[in-house]
C-alpha cells in the first residue's frame, strides 16, 4: 500500500490541477487507481493520499531562520550525535555553480534553481523511513519564503509541493543574532535584510499551519541538545 501512495502522491503533484481527471499512476507499471482501488471515489482516496503524507509529518523536523543565524551549525551537530540530517541544498547549490561555473544560480537563472532545489527537497524527504527520525536545514516551505523575499512570485508546483509535502508540526528557528553574523560568498545579505527575510519565513511556516518554537542564543550542543528535549516533551 505504501507504494501505490508514494506513486500518488507523486502523480497528484504533477497533475492536480482542480479540473483533470485523475490518471494512472504509472501507465508502464500497467495499472491505475480506479482499477486498483475502483470502490473509491476519487475525492476520498485524495483525502487519504493526504492523510498518509500528513503521517510522515512526525518523522522529519525543520531547523529554520533567517541567513548566519546558527541553524546550519545546530544541524551538524545533530548530525555528530548521530541523527539523520538534511543539508542546505540551497547553499549547496550555489557553491557547486559558482566552483563549475554553472548559471543554475537564484541571480542567473530562478526557475531552473528553485526546480533542483525542489526536487533535492523532495528527495531527501522521501528517503525517510516511515519510523526514523530526521531533521532538515531548511525546508520547502523555505523556498516560498526566499521567492516573496525576492520580489518572485512562487510558482503554482512550489505551492502545491509545501501544502502536500509536511514536516514536523513544529518548526525550530534560529533568531536574529547579530553577535555571530557574518556574510560570505553566498550570504550577501546584511544584518538587517536577514532579518527581513528572518521574518518572511516565520510568516511563511505560520501561513501554513506550522507551530514555531525558537531556539535558545547559546552554543550549538545547547542548542541540539534543546530541540531533542522539546521533541521528547512533545512525545510523551
Amino acid at each position: 500500500m505504501k507504494n501505490i501512495f508514494d506513486r500518488f502522491l507523486v502523480n497528484l503533484l504533477k497533475n492536480a490541477n482542480g479540473n483533470s481527471s485523475m490518471c494512472c499512476v504509472g501507465a508502464s507499471e500497467n495499472f491505475n487507481i480506479n482499477f486498483k482501488l475502483g470502490f473509491w471515489q476519487k475525492s476520498e482516496f485524495i483525502k487519504l493520499g493526504v492523510s498518509y503524507c500528513k503521517m510522515l509529518k512526525q518523522n522529519i523536523s525543520v531547523i529554520s531562520g533567517g541567513p548566519g543565524f546558527g541553524k546550519t551549525q545546530t544541524i551538524r551537530e545533530l548530525a555528530n550525535l548521530g541523527y539523520r540530517t538534511g543539508s542546505e541544498f540551497a547553499r549547496e547549490l550555489i557553491q557547486q555553480q559558482l566552483q563549475s561555473g554553472g548559471d543554475m544560480l537564484p541571480w542567473k537563472n530562478i526557475k531552473a534553481f528553485q526546480s533542483e532545489i525542489l526536487n533535492r527537497r523532495i528527495g531527501f524527504y522521501q528517503s525517510v523511513g516511515e519510523h526514523e527520525l530526521a531533521f532538515c536545514d531548511r525546508a520547502i516551505p523555505d523556498q516560498l519564503a526566499f521567492a516573496r523575499f525576492r520580489g518572485f512570485e512562487p510558482s503554482a508546483l512550489l505551492w502545491k509541493s509545501a501544502r502536500l509535502y509536511r514536516y514536523a508540526e513544529t518548526v525550530f528557528v534560529a533568531p536574529p543574532w547579530r553577535e555571530i553574523y557574518t556574510t560570505d560568498q553566498t550570504r550577501n545579505e546584511n544584518f538587517e535584510e536577514a532579518c527581513l527575510l528572518h521574518q518572511y519565513i516565520c510568516d511563511t511556516y505560520l501561513e501554513l499551519g506550522y507551530q514555531l518554537t525558537e531556539l535558545p542564543l547559546t552554543d550549538t550542543a545547547s542548542r541540539a541538545r534543546f530541540i531533542i528535549d522539546q521533541l521528547k516533551l512533545q512525545n510523551k
